[in-house]
């Protein structure tokens, strides 16, 4: 008798999946022309067969199988949602609020597979053949998808008429670092690569969210706060995005940081100095970037032409940015008052992808000759005249602009003792 309970539970789950991926078929061909109520019930179809799976495997004590479907419940929700988005892209109400159940749902579904492991019930594969490790891995993941895609609608289309301003960051940012809290980074599993990434993408699009609400913010502790948490969220996102793997990326929170260092330039000489050193620092960290973008360009690949165009974009972005640091570097200190001698300091080893461009007896730790405050702006005149000079053009050649950038690493080394 449990055995054919659990056919019938099967088929139910088979059925609830038809109904709900034909649902998802429909949408995806019809697209905005899809008419929402025709989806109506179609989606109550495969709503009814879950739940009734859902209570025929609860009669035989599988939680496993019960994890399944209400995981598939989960799934059923984000469609739902999707089927609900408006035209003009704002987020409705019934919308969120299907995101939501779908969070209930796949946190159910988690709860489920945890207390099955600690009555010892839980097996590699279920008697029904489910791998229970893979069902695991899928739910959490599209647990995290789901607060990530919730977190990006109320960050793209910011629905004021159903929370104040201040909810919705907040809601935002919990949202966002549940995300990334659900998974494991510490695992060895093959889904690391893509668990990172999301983590990077997170911290990220955070970091951005607090970078513009503090170009907004006119209370000085406020905008404190908002400066400390942009920083730090960009630091997080440069930790999950290695440059030789995600140049595009790192490049771009990079420069971003820099224009953060550029609105903070506002106020006294020496915090603008203090600024634009703070800047150089995080031009000169892409040069790790920068190798792996020349790279990419010398490879064929199927995705080379819009990877080029976004690469040559932020290459000529950052040489706008690296020429103006200089120059207002070049100002700033050339009206310091204050005489040094720079100290002599160790220039950490360059990232290993850089290291073959370095002659053997230069690699590893560099001592840097000590400079005085005229021959350090002397420097940076002639880094700022050769700037000028840079380009990134049809020949997509990146090889100059390493070289310069590597030139300046000393130099920014310097700077940051002071």
């Amino acid at each position: 008798m449990e055995l054919l309970r659990k056919r019938h539970g099967n088929s139910l789950n088979e059925l609830g999946s038809f109904y709900m991926h034909k649902a998802t078929a429909t949408m995806t061909v019809q697209g905005d022309a899809c008419d929402e109520t025709s989806l109506h019930p179609i989606w109550k179809q495969s709503f009814a067969c879950f739940e009734r799976g859902i209570d025929v495997f609860q009669s035989t004590h599988d939680n496993v199988n019960v994890a399944l479907l209400t995981a598939n419940c989960g799934r059923l929700m984000r469609g739902f949602a999707r089927s609900m988005s408006s035209s003009d892209g704002k987020l409705q109400a019934k919308e969120c609020d299907a995101y939501k159940k779908a969070i209930e749902y796949y946190q159910k579904a988690l709860d489920l597979l945890g207390k099955a492991n600690k009555s010892k019930r839980l097996r590699a594969v279920s008697p029904t053949g489910v791998n229970v490790s893979e069902l695991k891995e899928s739910v959490t993941w599209e647990l995290s998808t789901t607060y990530f895609t919730l977190a990006c609608l109320l960050q793209e289309a910011t629905p004021l008429e159903l929370m104040e301003r201040d909810q919705v960051e907040k809601t935002i940012a919990d949202y966002m670092n549940r995300a990334v809290q659900v998974l494991d980074l510490q695992a060895s599993s093959a889904r690391l690569p893509i668990y990172q990434y999301r983590a990077a993408t997170a911290h990220h699009r955070l970091a951005s969210m607090y970078h513009n609400l503090l170009r907004d913010s006119a209370n000085e502790h406020r905008s404190k706060q908002l400066r400390l948490l942009a920083e730090s969220h960009y630091q997080k996102a440069k930790h999950h995005f290695v440059p030789d793997e995600h140049p595009l990326e790192f490049l771009r929170i990079q420069l971003e940081q820099v224009a953060l260092c550029e609105f903070l330039m506002q106020g006294a000489p020496l915090r603008a100095t203090k600024n634009l050193i703070d800047a150089l620092d995080h031009l000169v960290a892409c040069l790790p970037a920068l190798v792996a973008i020349q790279r990419r360009f010398k490879e064929a690949d199927s995705e080379a032409e819009a990877f080029e165009k976004e690469a040559l974009k932020l290459t000529q972005l950052f040489i706008a940015r690296l020429q103006f640091t200089l120059l207002g570097l070049n100002k700033a200190l050339s009206s310091l008052k204050k005489k040094y001698v720079a100290r002599r300091v160790h220039v950490p080893a360059l990232d290993d992808s850089l290291s073959e461009r370095q002659p053997s007896h230069e690699r590893g730790v560099t001592l840097v000759p000590s400079r005085s405050k005229e021959d350090t702006v002397k420097q940076l005149k002639a880094d700022y005249a050769s700037s000028l000079r840079l380009a990134v053009g049809a020949d997509k050649s990146v090889d100059p602009l390493i070289d310069f950038v590597s030139a300046l690493v000393q130099t920014s080394s310097i700077l940051k003792t002071h």
